[in-house]
């Protein structure tokens, strides 16, 4: 899976987010907005204009500040990354329900662990009670 697929999937699954035209742009950009219609993210799409965005890029696939973010809609955890040799993959693991339920990814970089793990660990309901 590409990068740019995967960030779809993670704003639309994980981060409860749906895609959302800003017709202020010629041509029209494309963003990702809340459950309210409130814009919240440029979407990573090649139809995009390039250095007229007002919203920063959603790239957690590729950007570990961006995947970060997307661990912290999980609250204050328990999530851990790991990685205990430079030879091997990132492994990122997620805690959920007081450790009743473990979801574990690992991707050659660490973003892209961060987002698989945290697609695992996505339950319906979390969408639902309103993450922005």
């Amino acid at each position: 899976m590409e990068d740019r697929e995967l960030d779809a999937l993670v704003a639309e699954k994980v981060m409860g987010w749906h895609e959302s035209i800003d017709y202020d742009y010629k041509p029209p950009q494309i963003n990702w907005a809340n459950k309210d219609g409130v814009f919240a993210a440029v979407k990573n799409d090649p139809r995009n204009p390039e250095g007229v965005n007002h919203l920063s890029a959603f790239c957690p696939a590729g950007d570990v500040a961006t995947a970060i973010e997307v661990l912290e809609t999980f609250g204050d955890g328990p999530w851990r990354v790991e990685r205990f040799d430079s030879k091997q993959p990132y492994e990122v693991l997620i805690v959920r329900d007081e450790g009743a339920a473990t979801f574990r990814a690992k991707a050659e970089t660490l973003p892209r662990a961060i987002c698989l793990a945290a697609l695992k660990a996505f339950r319906p309901s979390d969408s639902e009670a309103g993450r922005d």
